[in-house]
């Protein structure tokens, strides 16, 4: 169970739920299954097996795994990803908002950083849907060598450009990164750019940063009239 600590935030767990029906049996592992009836706002689902993976099991099969899930995340038709409640580009238009908000002296490097990556679009494929927060925390796996067995939380997901689920797959390893990597081209026939994956790692907590203030400065976020990608 997951408790929200913000409307915002509940209203993600929803999509959350929304999402992980839509690609249950589309992806190889396993994902949430949502449970009925639980309190208002609250996430629950059904505890999946696996454990965090630790970066001495970020093996060959692992990376295998993994790039075939978000191979096939990454193909589920985006008519059925928006029907579902994803709204493409959400955290661009998230980062623009809190640009347009957030002082400037409150703004550090890693803020600025997260802020120019909204209007970046070099090297960006075109858009998918994205899982967004894709770290290793975010991961089940199991057996040894571990084998992926399930993917969690998907309250970040949007339609964006692929290349941000590979963003957190370094805290593995750099090794490990390039073996998702050339794997997922290799199944897919997309060509990703190390570049533009490591201009995303740089973002991160910038990006937490941003979300942090401005959710402190909001009861809820709306009426993002320049940013669409903002919830209502």
């Amino acid at each position: 169970m997951r408790i929200p600590h913000h409307p915002f935030v509940a209203d993600r767990f929803r999509v959350a739920a929304a999402v992980a029906a839509l690609v249950a049996g589309r992806l190889p592992v396993a994902v949430p299954r949502p449970v009925a009836g639980g309190p208002p706002a609250m996430e629950c689902h059904v505890r999946l097996p696996g454990r965090r993976p630790q970066p001495a099991e970020a093996g060959p099969s692992l990376a295998a795994d993994l790039a075939a899930s978000l191979a096939a995340l990454h193909a589920v038709p985006l008519a059925d990803a928006r029907a579902a409640g994803v709204v493409p580009d959400f955290w661009a238009g998230f980062l623009e908002l809190a640009e347009r908000e957030l002082p400037p002296e409150a703004r550090d490097t890693g803020m600025r950083t997260a802020f120019a990556l909204a209007r970046d679009g070099a090297e960006a494929l075109p858009a998918v849907l994205v899982h967004h927060d894709l770290h290793p925390a975010n991961m089940l796996v199991d057996g040894a060598p571990a084998r992926l067995v399930g993917i969690i939380d998907f309250a970040d997901v949007t339609i964006a450009d692929p290349h941000w689920d590979f963003r957190h797959l370094g805290d593995m390893g750099a090794g490990f990164l390039e073996a998702v990597v050339t794997a997922y081209e290799a199944g897919t026939g997309r060509r990703l750019s190390r570049a533009r994956i490591g201009r995303l790692a740089d973002s991160r907590r910038g990006i937490d940063r941003a979300k942090a203030m401005l959710l402190r400065r909001h009861a809820r976020i709306d009426g993002c009239a320049a940013a669409p990608a903002c919830p209502s």
